[in-house]
This record gives structure tokens, sequence and C-alpha cells, in this order.
């Protein structure tokens, strides 16, 4: 799709453009912990329990192949109190949720993340949708998925993502990240 796309903007006799792989990863895989992640935040809403509970993964880099792929999953899982910690818990290991999958489960800290928001803000890069301090083809994606409702981005991924600062995330973010990425700003 993006070759095509390239080509139908007339960026391929333009640019020195090449088509690797960018990243390797089991579909099938993230699209079920993602699955889960939501059931159990479903749980916690049906149980007025405030927290959240989402699929991280880190990004490494294969030189050899010259592809991205993650490393690792986990779900992680943050209530904002001690009884729903439990009960999420427990939730997760009836429903069989912890036999599949790797959790990190922690009680929110808001006063943490009040502080880690303020030091991520004072570094943030407009573009860097997934926060991992470089702007590459995968905040593109996710900025894609978020805008599909694929995907929910944080507090901190949002204003990373609206990068023409008109206080709304769409088409046009995604666009602009696109032309940073191959070299087109202006």
């Amino acid at each position: 799709k993006i070759k095509a796309f390239c080509d139908e903007k007339g960026f391929t006799g333009q640019y020195d453009i090449r088509y690797i792989p960018i990243f390797q990863t089991d579909v099938n895989e993230t699209s079920a912990m993602s699955e889960t992640a939501d059931k159990i935040q479903q749980f916690m809403y049906k149980n007025a329990y405030s927290g959240s509970a989402c699929v991280q993964g880190k990004w490494a880099f294969d030189e050899e192949n010259a592809a991205f792929y993650i490393s690792g999953f986990e779900i992680r899982v943050e209530p904002k109190t001690e009884e729903a910690l439990e009960a999420v818990k427990a939730y997760c290991e009836e429903q069989g949720f912890t036999d599949l999958y790797a959790f990190n489960f922690k009680l929110y800290d808001e006063a943490q993340d009040a502080t880690d928001i303020d030091e991520m803000q004072a570094n943030l890069t407009a573009g860097d949708v997934t926060l991992d301090g470089n702007v590459d083809i995968l905040d593109v994606i996710t900025l894609n998925k978020a805008i599909l409702g694929k995907e929910t981005l944080t507090t901190l991924q949002n204003k990373a993502a609206d990068v023409n600062r008109d206080n709304k995330i769409d088409a046009s973010d995604a666009l602009e990240i696109l032309k940073q990425v191959v070299g087109m700003t202006e």
C-alpha cells in the first residue's frame, strides 16, 4: 500500500525510496492480547473500578534482517484501589488470562503519573506517538490505529500526535508525521 501511494503521488521518481520490512510480529497474538486487555477494561468498568488495562510491548531492531520486532509483550493493569487490584487479579486468573500472557499488575500512582507526565511533556517530540524517542513509521501506524478506533492513546501520546497543533488528532496529523519520516518536511 505504501509503494502504491508513493507511485500514485509521484514520489518514486523524485526520491530514493527503499521498501524494507519495517516490523515483524504475530498479528494474531497482539490482537488476542488487545482483546484480553479490552475484556479486563470492561470488567473494571462494569464493577466501577477506575484504572486502565493495555498491551505494551518493547520494540527492538534486528540489524541482520533490517527489521523491527517486538521483543516481548505484557498486559499492564493499573487499577486505582487495592480492592480493584485484587479483584482484577482474581478475574484474570479465573479467566485463564494469566496462563496465556505476561502481566504487570500494579496500583495506579496518581502522584507518580503526574510527575512522569510533567517530565515527559518537557521532553516530548512532536510526532513521537509511541514515546520511544524516535519519529518513525511506527508512530504513523500507532496514530492510524488510534484514528480508526483500534487503539487508545494516552494523554502524552495525544499531545505528541497533534503535530499541527489544532487540538484534534486526525489524518492530517498522520500525514504530517509520514512526511517527516520520509523527509518531506517544509
